[in-house]
């Protein structure tokens, strides 16, 4: 009785390390593909919005809505980059692109204030 408890514990034991040792292999390899999705979707996250911005300067006030769309997909890249990778990427990176971003986000919002103030100023 004893020995084939023994036995059928050693077999578990011997498994649940197996499984183990699997799962953190398993892990690290997560945690570099949502570094590298972080990355990726950051930077086509940038770019997106960049081109929809620069898509403003072409567009007609009222046909601008497409461009702030294009904006708005960059903006959700961003976001998913950072929940897919916020475990598995450095403080320091997150922090460095969060302030591109913001820099980006605020610099674009007060150029976009100007030319509405420019813009209503010069149909008045």
């Amino acid at each position: 009785g004893d020995t084939a408890c023994f036995k059928a514990r050693s077999d578990y034991q011997a498994t649940q390390d197996g499984f183990n040792q699997a799962q953190q292999a398993y892990n690290a390899q997560m945690r570099v593909y949502n570094r590298n999705v972080f990355i990726a979707a950051n930077i086509a996250g940038m770019i997106i919005f960049v081109v929809g911005f620069a898509l403003l300067f072409g567009t007609a006030l009222a046909a601008e809505s497409v461009p702030i769309g294009i904006m708005i997909a960059g903006l959700w890249g961003i976001w998913y980059g950072y929940i897919r990778g916020w475990n598995s990427v450095d403080d320091r990176l997150k922090f460095f692109i969060g302030l591109v971003i913001a820099v980006l986000v605020i610099g674009g919002s007060m150029w976009l204030v100007q030319r509405y103030a420019k813009k209503r100023g010069a149909a008045s």
